[in-house]
């Protein structure tokens, strides 16, 4: 039986293998480096709010963003419009504190898979 952080373990995985990430990879390696002390300072909803804005770092935010949705689903407002998967636009109206504190917690223990992956699979030169 595989656990959830064999889950998130694998999931990293399979994002830091993709083709997207493998082509920006100096710039990820960087993002994901600050991402858990980010979302543990600023909390998840300000630190998605500040991935999503800017272009950069658009595909960490998928990252993030699909492995929350995927773990969360309660959280989808509206599950037949296509942006349904955006982490931003569900937590901002999300009003369960106690939900969101154990998002934020998930968040940071994904963020750290992501950031260990990243440094195992592409170590900086």
């Amino acid at each position: 039986m595989i656990n959830l952080d064999q889950k998130r373990a694998a999931s990293a995985l399979s994002v830091i293998n993709s083709p997207n990430t493998k082509n920006n990879i100096n710039r990820y390696r960087s993002q994901v480096r600050k991402l858990p002390a980010l979302i543990q300072a600023n909390g998840i909803i300000q630190v998605a709010s500040f991935l999503k804005a800017k272009d950069d770092t658009k595909l960490l935010y998928q990252h993030l963003s699909n492995w929350v949705v995927q773990q969360y689903p309660e959280i989808i407002i509206d599950k037949n419009k296509p942006a349904s998967n955006d982490l931003v636009l569900n937590l901002f109206y999300f009003e369960d504190n106690i939900l969101l504190l154990n998002i934020t917690t998930e968040s940071i223990r994904y963020a750290y898979w992501l950031k260990r992956m990243t440094e195992c699979i592409y170590p900086e030169n």
